[in-house]
């Protein structure tokens, strides 16, 4: 019994086009432009300057202990197999979804990478005195005490646990958390697991965060189609993440291209994401 297929509503584009063939937006008659799909080809191992394998291998051996705990059960305490079968889930995803972040941009990537260190750090941390801090917390707390540029600093990235402490509404959120429970679970192995992932998580940090726009060959690309092939005509670019999207509009608009924009005519580039309105985005796209 699949419950998505009965709760979800699914109007595919061949299921409109043939159930609703006059079909219209605002009195306006809906159109379907005809797909011709091209495959644009870019270097992303240039982009990762020779070390792209490295970094997805280094991904790959992550033990992710915050979220795998039943792993680390003491020899004779018994296991939840349902619970780890979905904490072995739970570490694929986030492991899929460093390597969806780094073929997305690099500035996608950066900021996962920087974001991961932070936890990972804070929950080594915190799991010394036995408390177990779990990423929703974490967002939460770091909302009292960071500032919006948090990502865009230069310093590496370090534990937040002491900026946490000295917060005393972020404090309160910490301590309302669950303890770990030292006659079940195995602490050393847990810290050694997660000084792992420091390391392995340091290392690629290291290698990611001095790549500039200018060394992106994705970027480059990008940049040569619109100059090229697509100079003149109306172009959107979707793309799934919020950062890397962010991460275009500025390597497009910023200083350093303000000569690639003269030599295209100075085109008229606009940024939508979820910080836009609704109704300013069909605005957006029109103009």
């Amino acid at each position: 019994f699949n419950l998505l297929e009965e709760v979800v509503i699914r109007r595919t584009r061949q299921f409109i086009r043939r159930a609703y063939p006059e079909a219209t937006i605002r009195g306006k008659t809906i159109t379907w432009p005809q797909r011709r799909l091209h495959t644009v080809e870019y270097d992303l191992e240039a982009t990762y300057e020779g070390f792209y394998t490295q970094i997805v291998r280094q991904i790959e051996t992550l033990n992710l202990a915050h979220y795998s705990l039943e792993n680390y059960k003491k020899s004779g305490e018994e296991q939840d197999d349902f619970e780890l079968g979905r904490q072995v889930a739970l570490v694929g995803i986030f492991k899929s979804r460093f390597l969806k972040r780094l073929e997305s941009s690099i500035d996608a990537f950066r900021i996962s990478i920087r974001r991961a260190l932070e936890f990972v750090k804070t929950f080594d941390e915190y799991v010394q005195d036995d408390i177990l801090i779990d990423s929703a917390s974490f967002q939460t707390a770091m909302r009292l005490v960071d500032n919006d540029d948090a990502d865009s600093e230069d310093t590496d990235p370090q534990s937040r646990a002491m900026e946490i402490d000295d917060d005393g509404e972020a404090r309160e959120i910490i301590d309302a958390l669950p303890r770990l429970d030292e006659k079940k679970y195995d602490r050393r192995a847990i810290h050694r697991a997660l000084q792992a992932d420091i390391e392995a998580l340091t290392s690629i940090w290291h290698e990611i965060k001095n790549i500039s726009i200018q060394h992106d060959a994705k970027i480059q690309r990008l940049k040569s189609l619109l100059a090229n092939e697509l100079r003149g005509q109306k172009v959107i670019i979707f793309t799934y993440y919020k950062d890397t999207v962010r991460y275009v509009y500025q390597a497009l608009t910023g200083d350093d291209s303000m000569t690639w924009r003269g030599e295209i005519g100075n085109p008229n580039i606009r940024r939508i994401d979820s910080d836009v309105k609704t109704s300013d985005r069909t605005r957006l796209v029109d103009h």
